[in-house]
């Protein structure tokens, strides 16, 4: 099991399975916003969907998710065997998208929306899968 004192939280099965559940829910939100064209909304809330995700994948892979820097995050999650490693691809596109969607004045682009909407639809999908193989 990896560590990272201080950086990591472990995680239990169902713990796993709530970060899921979450991912799912900020998916559908991220997902609505984007029809409605709220763009910040829509690349938050897919954010928030992959680091969800994320933590669902390492947390069923390692026992562990990542509490650290999210600059960090996509690394540790890659650990988490090959899904960790499509995780953490996924994650390198939405993390940056955090600052502008969550705090800055200017509106994310429709086409960033889009893109974030995209991936977090891939990790989620990822995170899905893990968790059912779980079970």
């Amino acid at each position: 099991m990896p560590r990272n004192p201080g950086q990591t939280v472990p995680v239990e099965p169902h713990d796993a399975v709530a970060h899921q559940q979450q991912a799912e829910e900020y998916l559908r939100a991220a997902q609505h916003c984007l029809l409605q064209g709220d763009l910040n909304a829509a690349a938050g809330t897919a954010v928030d969907a992959g680091i969800n995700a994320a933590d669902a994948v390492a947390g069923m892979n390692l026992g562990q998710r990542w509490k650290g820097p999210h600059e960090q995050a996509a690394d540790f999650v890659a650990k988490a065997g090959d899904e960790g490693k499509e995780v953490a691809r996924e994650l390198r596109r939405l993390l940056p998208l955090k600052t502008q969607s969550h705090y800055e004045p200017a509106q994310v682009s429709a086409t960033k929306a889009r893109g974030a909407v995209a991936a977090a639809e891939r990790v989620v999908s990822i995170a899905r899968r893990v968790v059912a193989r779980a079970r």
